[in-house]
């Protein structure tokens, strides 16, 4: 098939990004990849070798990251300029953008060089707008059977599903608990609950905070870890989590740990990881968490329901914390069998690999590249 050019404007590497950064990697001949030459994402790339040509023109910071990428009018303007010369360049590579802002940001550049054009759709098809921008693609690809039943209820029939790849052989080399702990500057002798994400309302850290209150009160013993955080500077929403925590009963229970680079010694400290995102595309964390070794337990919602489906005790209600609280309680006391539930976690976690996500994709662009 003919070659693919990726193109995202992600300036910090998400979920998303990272999956392309491990796509990259394992990519027959290479894969190229287009983004803002000066992000984090880019530094990434560059230092996992992958092809890459930058665009050199930082995205608007600060402020609503939506509305700073909507209005960032001079980048767009910076990447179909760029965009233009790669193609008038030659080649003859299917090009796909990796969620909506980057369809934004090329605008009709793939039409007007005759280009077979396909996109990663992160998120619900959403409003008019973007069932408008992912009707001009001729391919979408859908990380999970739920997001394929919502493109397809918003009219979009053209859709081939690819789910996620995670780095298996990279989650299996996590370090012992106490060796991760120590990494981490956490206690030894305390029994850890873990949350993990973007500082967005929708990754359910609030729910989180009041799960974790509700076990506090009963179990002196527990310490809840955040890792994450803010991808768009200081958000509204990051200072309401930050009053939220300080204005809890159990204030001195939380440690936050920020934005980390390897998630192995996280997963690994924790006695269990809790992930309450809604309407999450694939939901990649609890597939880390069980490769990593630690029970994840996660919400009945979006993704998960395909990539934890398959061990249904480990799904629970993420509007409900009372429910939540109880699972985890159930777990902590050794009922439900948590070691056989591991082990099926990871059976399961071991079928999504980067290899697999390969092979769908070049499956599902092979008739794009005529």
């Amino acid at each position: 098939m003919a070659g693919v050019m990726f193109f995202s404007v992600a300036h910090n590497p998400g979920g998303a990004e990272v999956s392309l950064l491990e796509l990259a990697r394992d990519w027959p001949g290479g894969l190229k990849v287009i983004c803002p030459g000066e992000s984090a994402f880019s530094k990434r790339l560059q230092r996992a070798s992958v092809r890459m040509d930058g665009i050199n023109v930082p995205m608007l910071r600060g402020g609503s990251g939506l509305f700073a990428k909507l209005t960032n009018f001079a980048f767009a303007q910076r990447a179909r300029s760029e965009l233009d010369r790669l193609f008038a360049a030659g080649g003859d590579e299917v090009f796909v953008t990796n969620n909506l802002m980057a369809d934004f940001f090329a605008g009709d550049v793939p039409a007007k060089h005759k280009r077979r054009a396909a996109c990663y759709c992160r998120d619900k098809a959403g409003g008019e707008i973007r069932a408008k921008f992912l009707e001009t693609r001729d391919l979408v690809l859908a990380p999970s059977q739920w997001i394929e039943d919502d493109l397809r209820q918003a009219g979009i029939t053209r859709i081939a599903r690819v789910p996620v790849g995670v780095d298996t052989a990279h989650f299996t080399q996590a370090p012992p608990r106490d060796a991760a702990r120590i990494t981490l500057s956490l206690p030894l002798d305390r029994r850890i609950i873990g949350y993990a994400g973007q500082f967005i309302r929708r990754k359910g850290l609030l729910t989180f905070i009041t799960v974790a209150e509700l076990l506090a009160a009963k179990h002196t013993d527990l310490i809840f870890a955040i890792a994450g955080g803010d991808l768009y500077e200081d958000s509204p929403f990051t200072g309401e989590v930050r009053r939220r925590i300080k204005d809890s009963p159990c204030a001195d229970r939380f440690i936050q740990l920020g934005m980390l680079t390897d998630m192995r010694p996280f997963y690994a400290a924790l006695d269990l990881y809790v992930t309450l995102a809604l309407e999450e595309p694939f939901g990649r964390t609890p597939i880390e968490a069980a490769l990593c070794g630690t029970l994840p337990l996660a919400a009945a919602d979006g993704g998960f329901r395909e990539t934890v489906g398959d061990v249904p005790a480990l799904l629970v209600d993420p509007r409900n914390p009372p429910t939540v609280a109880a699972a985890v309680g159930e777990l902590l006391a050794g009922r439900g069998n948590p070691a056989a539930l591991l082990a099926a976690m990871q059976a399961v976690a071991r079928r999504f690999t980067v290899q697999n996500t390969v092979t769908r994709l070049q499956e599902a662009l092979a008739p794009l590249g005529g």
